[in-house]
């Protein structure tokens, strides 16, 4: 189920460098008006999602995946033809465009991992998702960042030639989201391979067959799913939102402006800031799977404080070298953290509710979306009117802010979990 994120992703490091590089290279934009641009994405999301986590649980989920594959290959489009036709409005509806489509992909897409994953390695399962992109970012961007070099140095003006890989990954997004509709069944879960194995153990295995029936309460609702949820589950869960919008505001404060910090502070060459941003964004996606073994093995708690701790030392860090390989390195170690947190959530979320898997990973989605519009806004403002380093250090303190809130948001949903994992307990593989 997981192959098609390798053809979708395959645009995805060009795209994340294309979104801070043209605004302001090429189109001349201020640091303000990058910051509206790169937030049109999440206010597309904004609009589509609540009606996305709605849908989730009550459609067809390879339908609505499809519906993504289709909006980034529109959104790619707009794209080309925005640079090729130097129109920055276009651009910009391009980057809503996608925004709004884009998101009917991963709010299903993440409710069917869920679903086909053991909650034992669910963590794991997520970092399986996130090779397979980098895997396809890999792919792609060593595709892109050829045809982008040779074409920018030696005909820079063919605008055409530069950014055509935007033609051919928005049509391979057509193909896997096809793929993906004919060959994966949404409707074969875990909780049916367990039942399945329940029932083909020898007389001989009883005691170990006892074992997985016990646990095999995963695959159903919970007292507690089936009537109305507590006002103290909504406001855990909310305190828990309100973290996840926090940091993703703190993502995309500083994210858009690294490529453009680069440019401007250590290294004025766009081939070689590729060099650095894509091998650091790459091997964090690729240690994903390592990762998330070691998130589905510890406390969430203690994983946040380590996390968020290493995530503001290399934040500051990065602004106070001036040398690109270390940067580079800083930048690695940064990627993989920060990914390494979001495995934790994405566990966390999974396994607070079985029936409204869709609503959850939607509600949560719109908020990191929240924050995800208001983050770009006010790394330009601070951009433009205070100082180049200012989004990075303002991020630094959000990361610090937001542990005891993820603590305590965590404390009082762990009682209400429909999929609780123990110290203890005993996995059946």
């Amino acid at each position: 189920m997981i192959q098609i994120v390798f053809w979708n992703s395959l645009g995805f490091l060009f795209f994340g460098f294309i979104v801070s590089y043209v605004p302001i290279q090429l189109f001349g934009a201020s640091g303000s008006e990058m910051g509206l641009i790169v937030s049109l994405q999440a206010f597309g999301r904004l609009l589509s999602t609540p009606l996305i986590g709605y849908l989730t649980d009550r459609v067809s989920k390879k339908k609505l995946v499809m519906v993504g594959a289709l909006g980034r290959c529109i959104s790619y489009i707009m794209y080309y033809l925005s640079i090729v036709l130097h129109s920055i409005p276009l651009f910009g509806a391009g980057i809503f465009t996608q925004g709004v489509l884009v998101g009917f992909f991963w709010p299903p897409f993440n409710s069917l991992v869920a679903e086909k994953s053991n909650k034992y390695f669910r963590s794991e399962a997520y970092g399986k998702r996130s090779s397979m992109i980098g895997w396809g970012s890999l792919a792609g961007s060593a595709f892109s960042f050829s045809v982008f070099t040779l074409a920018h140095h030696f005909i820079p003006d063919k605008l055409l030639i530069v950014y055509s890989p935007f033609l051919i990954f928005a049509v391979i997004n057509i193909f896997a989201g096809l793929y993906f509709y004919r060959n994966v069944d949404e409707h074969y879960s875990f909780a049916e391979f367990k039942k399945e194995k329940i029932f083909s153990y020898n007389s001989d295995r009883n005691e170990q067959s006892e074992l997985v029936i016990k646990n095999s309460s995963e695959g159903l609702p919970t007292q507690m799913e089936s009537n109305k949820m507590s006002k103290k589950f909504l406001g855990a869960f909310f305190l828990l939102t309100l973290a996840l919008m926090a940091s993703r505001m703190n993502d995309t404060l500083a994210e858009p402006f690294l490529q453009v910090y680069l440019i401007e502070n250590i290294i004025q060459n766009p081939t070689l800031v590729m060099l650095i941003y894509f091998p650091a964004q790459i091997t964090s996606l690729l240690m994903a799977p390592y990762m998330g073994k070691i998130c589905d093995r510890i406390n969430p708690r203690v994983g946040i404080l380590f996390l968020s701790c290493i995530g503001g030392a290399m934040t500051w860090f990065l602004i106070q070298t001036s040398s690109p390989v270390v940067f580079s390195l800083l930048l690695t170690f940064d990627f993989t953290f920060a990914r390494a947190n979001l495995l934790l959530m994405e566990n966390v979320l999974s396994r607070t509710s079985q029936l409204h898997r869709g609503k959850i990973f939607g509600m949560a989605e719109w908020m990191k979306l929240l924050g995800g519009f208001f983050g770009p806004n006010i790394g330009g403002l601070v951009w433009d009117r205070v100082d180049h380093r200012a989004p990075f250090i303002i991020s630094i303190f959000v990361e610090i802010f937001l542990v005891p809130l993820y603590w305590v948001s965590i404390f009082f949903l762990k009682p209400f979990m429909a999929e609780k994992v123990g110290k203890n307990s005993i996995i059946v593989n």
